[in-house]
């Protein structure tokens, strides 16, 4: 499949060097210095003559909104350049990535992990920040301008390279927060299984809002405590002590998108390959 990514991002990157039966060219800003370095990149002048020869079996969007000074947000900068796309291939896929802030951020405290409240597709999006208030914002403009928009709303994306377990070997814990957070992840790997199903389904079978999470939410004491007996080290904070807090994400459709299984089903197996990479 021959896949138009709107933007360089991690998800974006890993979908081209590591799933070969795809091909994936990029429409990015930085277009000319990612050709330097070998990257299938394209400039918006570059676009007609690449849409006539080599038109995209599918477009995958990654690129964050942009919020205006006076509130609201921008419209994605490469709308004209897609119009002109769907002009010739009005039914071409198109996934947006978003992700899991567009759900209230959940409780304050509770006195265990079930206390916590759980959302998927079926919850109302309700953003209790003001950055899931933007993933939703976009994510509204984007169903206003394709009929058949599908949304990834994807969890903590980590993998190779940007990793915690990676971050805290280092010695860095920086924005490690405060408290016992409930964190609905994602492996990249499996995030990107999740966007070539939504690409590739029929219009008629296609899941139209999926979330990319993993098989379960953890809380930040579970994840701290199994890194300090993997790596031996000690991670600073309140956490031991702090009650847990937030919610839980989960996916009604997830996976039978990928076949019923994960290649990274939780944090262990996918920070453990992260660790040995």
């Amino acid at each position: 499949m021959r896949i138009l990514c709107l933007g360089y991002s991690y998800s974006g990157r890993h979908l081209s060097r590591h799933f070969f039966g795809h091909q994936v060219w990029f429409l990015s800003r930085r277009a000319a210095s990612l050709k330097e370095q070998g990257v299938p990149a394209l400039e918006e002048s570059d676009f007609a003559e690449y849409i006539e020869r080599h038109p995209p079996d599918a477009v995958v969007d990654t690129v964050p909104a942009i919020p205006k000074e006076e509130g609201g947000i921008e419209d994605p900068p490469y709308w004209p350049l897609l119009e002109e796309l769907l002009k010739s291939r009005p039914e071409t896929p198109m996934v947006h990535v978003s992700s899991t802030s567009v759900y209230p951020a959940g409780a304050e405290e509770a006195a265990s992990s079930d206390g916590l409240p759980t959302y998927n597709e079926a919850s109302e999006a309700a953003p209790g920040k003001a950055r899931g208030l933007l993933r939703l914002l976009l994510e509204r403009k984007w169903i206003g301008f394709h009929h058949s928009i599908r949304i990834v709303r994807s969890g903590g994306i980590y993998g190779p390279d940007r990793c915690l377990a990676l971050r805290f070997r280092r010695g860095d814990f920086r924005r490690i927060g405060t408290g016992n957070k409930m964190v609905s992840r994602v492996h990249v790997d499996d995030l990107c299984r999740v966007i070539l199903a939504s690409a590739q389904r029929q219009e008629n079978k296609a899941v139209r809002l999926v979330n990319a999470v993993d098989a379960r939410s953890t809380l930040n004491s579970e994840v701290f405590r199994w890194i300090e007996e993997e790596l031996d080290i000690i991670v600073p904070g309140d956490w031991r002590q702090a009650a847990p807090r937030g919610r839980q994400v989960t996916s009604l459709y997830l996976p039978g998108m990928i076949g019923g299984r994960y290649r990274f089903p939780t944090y262990k197996e996918g920070f453990r390959d992260c660790l040995s990479a």
